[in-house]
Parts: structure tokens; sequence; C-alpha cells
């Protein structure tokens, strides 16, 4: 499996990537095959910027190493986002495993004009409102270039 560091560790990389603005850089490490993955590094660590989810302003975190997209309750319940119940975990950058009680439906996420619709799970993260994982990335066709001036592209 390759992560977003080794994927684009040449900086030569060239590909059909939209462009999104945004600062600051970006950290990855490794999932297990029966969990997730969702890395909420130390503050300042992740890339961040402003967006829309669900038509409602929020900071966005960028993370190529999580596999799965997520937004914090203190969201979900500020916006009266609408959640359904399901059951699964996922092991963060520490290592520590949470359980997963809710998810929302495939809500809109807009970045810079950018309009796609995810399905984002609900834990509690105080740092970010959301976290955009890989399956943004996927979905999108962003990459993570460090090197460059924009770094979301």
């Amino acid at each position: 499996k390759k992560d977003c560091k080794s994927k684009y560790k040449d900086k030569g990389h060239k590909g059909n990537y939209k462009k999104i603005n945004v600062a600051n850089a970006i950290s990855t490490s490794e999932s297990s095959a029966d969990e997730d993955q969702c890395n909420m590094a130390a503050e300042g660590k992740l890339l961040t910027s402003r967006g829309l989810i669900d038509g409602k302003p929020m900071k966005i975190a960028f993370d190529c190493g999580a596999t799965v997209s997520i937004i914090s309750n203190k969201m979900i319940d500020k916006h009266v986002m609408e959640t359904i119940p399901t059951n699964k975990k996922v092991k963060i950058a520490d290592n520590s495993v949470l359980k997963i009680d809710k998810m929302t439906k495939k809500i809109e996420v807009n970045k810079s004009g950018h309009i796609c619709f995810l399905e984002f799970w609900v834990i509690d993260n105080q740092e970010n409102d959301a976290l955009l994982g890989l399956d943004w990335f996927n979905l999108t066709g962003a990459g993570v270039f460090p090197n460059q001036n924009n770094r979301v592209a």
C-alpha cells in the first residue's frame, strides 16, 4: 500500500488534478487491515483550510493517511445535522481504537467550488470541524504536493 508521501515524492509528478488552495503540512501513518485509519496528528501537523460541508462553513483538515472522512460531533450538534447509527471502529494516529456509533448520509462537500458528496464518520475532534480522508482524495482526484505552493491540487 502506498501512502501519499511515497506516492508523490517525485517533485516532477504530473497529473490531472484539481487546484485547491490550502496551507500548512501533512502527516501520514500506516493502518491495519481490520480497522480504518483516521490520523488526527498533533495540532499544526495536518493541512487545513476552510470549506463548506452540507452548506455550513467549517475548518477542514486534509489527511491522505486516513481512509475515511470524519466530522466532529460538535458540528453535528451545532448545525443539527442528521446522522444514522453505525457500529464501526477506527484506529487513530496514537494507535488507540475508537468506536464509531454514528455517521452521516452522503452530504455535500464544497472546497473552492469543487463539489462532491461523502459520508462522514462522527467523532469527538476538537482541533478541526471535519477531516477529509482518502475517500475524498480518490473521489476528487486531488493530491498532496508539499513542495509546491498549492499543497493540495
